[in-house]
């Protein structure tokens, strides 16, 4: 599980971070929603991607 949580936090972190921390846009969500679904999506990505891994090794080993 811990595979999973550091990428998905360190996107989520991204996504904050480039909604939140534009120079003069400190703290202002408005207008900048946009990062935020962006953000979800590469988060919705990067966990599919995941799972996608994970079955994948498990199948393999399945096989063996």
């Amino acid at each position: 599980m811990t595979r999973i949580r550091l990428p998905l936090a360190a996107a989520f972190s991204l996504a904050a971070t480039a909604a939140f921390g534009h120079p003069g846009h400190v703290e202002e969500v408005a207008g900048h929603t946009h990062w935020l679904g962006w953000g979800a999506a590469a988060a919705a990505l990067l966990v599919v991607a995941g799972a996608l891994v994970l079955g994948y090794r498990a199948v393999l080993r399945r096989n063996r």
